[in-house]
């Protein structure tokens, strides 16, 4: 059969191709400046405009930063069709946004659709027929995985393209689909104890404890919080051996935004929140010491640094250590006064903590495509 001949019958047999598969959930993470336009256009291109077939049971992670002059773009794939199959990524590099981002569409759209290398073949837009393209492919390689990836299988019925290219063309590597790793978390749960000063509203210097569950996503966090304020002393000015002893719980919620410098082993989170408990006092040295009770509500802006030490585990989730600091400006001025004594304390417009942080990120449930 001459090569027209046979070209003709692959692309007659190419129109029985099942319906192309829709895209499973995909998450575009990208620094400014490489928005998730070229990604989307180019996998629109490959899939086309309107696939019929349900999407496979993939999460698929894509994350655009830059490295250097140029892009590099990390994906990762899970599929749940084959959770014991060995952790895959694969790095893609280009020296620009639009280049990398139409790699990392291909690979993602063969992930899909292995039919859509197949179909590519020839193209002008298939990434192996482009050079900058064939420059993102520049991953470090990955030992092979020791069962079958179930999205690498040809359909029997489909016939092996010609190979009558010379053997030192380059290979074209985006019909291998990436290897699934484990599940890339979103949305995943937070435990955290803080200890620390706080200073400022109250007399002197005391220990500052807090407790703090909450959620956090990509580029945020969300928490509820308990904290107690040691007790510290105010001396009464006109008494010797005389004053009160003052201190603090309070409950409250903040939200904040996250920064990650470092590709998510080190969180930096800016928040702002507020807080509503009581002042404790309890008078010494008198004879007969008295106690109150006085509301408390105060405003917080804070910042922190947090450094993962381990990656997140299907079993307990990841540990981090950190720092944070915060000021708060309570919004009443109350006074501690004991009766023919005078004021022993007033609390001042402001206060600074400086709290050591231990958090637990827990693991989250895998999430699954349609077909589950």
């Amino acid at each position: 059969m001459t090569r027209a001949a046979l070209l003709v019958a692959l692309a007659l047999h190419g129109d029985e191709r099942p319906a192309p598969a829709a895209a499973p959930p995909i998450e575009w993470r990208a620094d400014p400046g490489c928005p998730a336009a070229a990604f989307d256009d180019a996998l629109t291109r490959y899939l086309g405009p309107a696939p019929q077939g349900p999407p496979p049971p993939l999460t698929i992670d894509a994350r655009a930063e830059r490295a250097g002059d140029g892009w590099r773009v990390t994906l990762q794939i899970e599929d749940a069709r084959a959770p014991d199959e060995p952790a895959s990524e694969r790095v893609l590099t280009a020296p620009s946004c639009e280049t990398v981002a139409r790699a990392a569409a291909f690979v993602v759209a063969v992930a899909i659709d292995p039919g859509v290398a197949r179909a590519a073949a020839g193209s002008p837009e298939d990434p192996a027929e482009d050079p900058a393209a064939q420059d993102a492919l520049t991953a470090p390689e990955l030992p092979e995985p020791t069962t079958t990836n179930p999205t690498r299988e040809r359909d029997a019925d489909t016939p092996e393209e010609p190979d009558d290219e010379p053997d030192d063309e380059p290979d074209d590597e985006l019909d291998e689909p990436a290897r699934p790793r484990p599940p890339t978390r979103r949305v995943h749960a937070l435990l955290n104890a803080a200890l620390g000063l706080d200073g400022g509203a109250l007399p002197g210097v005391g220990a500052a404890l807090r407790a703090s569950v909450g959620l956090g996503g990509r580029r945020w966090r969300a928490e509820l919080f308990a904290s107690y304020r040691s007790p510290s002393r105010a001396r009464a000015s006109t008494l010797e051996g005389a004053g009160g002893w003052i201190s603090l719980w309070a409950l409250g919620a903040r939200a904040c935004a996250e920064g990650q410098p470092e590709r998510g082993r080190l969180v930096i989170p800016i928040c702002a929140g507020l807080e509503a408990g009581e002042l404790l006092g309890r008078g010494y040295g008198l004879t007969t010491n008295g106690r109150a009770r006085l509301p408390w509500l105060a405003p917080l802006i804070g910042a922190g640094v947090l450094a993962r030490l381990d990656r997140p585990r299907a079993t307990w989730g990841s540990l981090a250590l950190g720092a944070r600091a915060e000021l708060g400006a309570p919004l009443a001025r109350h006074r501690f006064e004991i009766t023919d004594v005078g004021v022993v304390h007033s609390v001042r417009p402001a206060f600074a903590r400086l709290l050591l942080v231990l958090e637990i990120e827990l693991p989250r449930g895998r999430r699954r495509g349609a077909s589950d």
